[in-house]
């Protein structure tokens, strides 16, 4: 995704213009294509984890297959309008793209759905948050931590999802603001301007991102929190198999430690 942005980019900054091949290669491969197909991977392998929980697990299992399935189906959506509004550029005779986007009746069905993905990736994205955020608040030694920890894992497991599902949703409502125009004001156009390259190009790429960066680098530090039970229990919890008491000890323990460290390094 970002080798195919990259040659985008400087192509374009390159002949100073919008041409058929950045606009292909930054808007409808990059960002139509790989892009969403990324982020949707990020959102199913989130779901993936936290269809393991062994905490507060109440929801049913169809959710977990239903709402995947519903994102792989947006993505099969995206990519095939996306591949026919590449062809039909590259295709065509038009060599300006302004014109193309103001006549193109693919281009305005490809908005229309990029902004239904969008915006059903963002939604999906809540209701994987609101799960996670149900586990962890329902693990039986939560209630007994500081609200220095609480706050501290809640933070790393509810904040980065929150800001991709606020990116998701910031592209799609910016790509159906374009596609209303297109309809009402044909002349006019969204896709131009500091605000549209902001909005909706720059901060639903930069930020959804660093927050899977952010995630996966948490993870790896601190394996199995995103289920509310950590590898490190699972492994004590085996290993004391006799002790029936407290299974969310070694949990409630990690917690402590984590706010020690916490406190420590401030």
């Amino acid at each position: 995704t970002m080798i195919v942005q990259g040659v985008g980019y400087a192509d374009m900054v390159g002949t100073d213009v919008s041409n058929k091949l950045n606009y292909t290669l930054l808007d409808i491969v990059g960002r139509g294509i790989l892009e969403f197909t990324t982020f949707v991977i990020g959102t199913i392998h989130w779901f993936n984890v936290t269809s393991k929980a062994r905490a507060g697990a109440s929801e049913k299992k169809v959710m977990f297959t239903l709402l995947p399935l519903i994102l792989v189906f947006a993505t099969v959506a995206v990519t095939v309008c996306s591949i026919f509004e590449a062809v039909v550029l590259l295709a065509g005779h038009s060599e300006d793209i302004h014109e193309f986007r103001s006549t193109s009746k693919i281009h305005r069905i490809t908005l229309i759905v990029e902004s239904s993905g969008w915006g059903i990736h963002a939604v999906v994205v809540s209701i994987c948050g609101g799960m996670v955020y149900k586990r962890i608040s329902s693990l039986p030694t939560f209630s007994q931590v500081r609200s220095r920890a609480k706050r501290n894992i809640i933070t790393k497991m509810i904040i980065p999802i929150f800001f991709c599902a606020l990116s998701y949703a910031l592209r799609s409502a910016w790509m159906a603001a374009d596609f209303a125009s297109r309809i009402l004001r044909p002349d006019s156009t969204f896709e131009s301007g500091l605000g549209w390259w902001i909005g909706n190009c720059w901060i639903p790429t930069i930020v959804p991102s660093m927050m899977l960066l952010y995630s996966i680098r948490k993870r790896d530090r601190e394996p199995g929190m995103i289920d509310g039970v950590s590898e490190t229990l699972l492994q004590r919890i085996n290993a004391e198999p006799q002790d029936y008491d407290d299974p969310f000890q070694s949990f409630h323990t990690l917690i402590i430690e984590d706010e020690n460290a916490t406190i420590g390094s401030s």
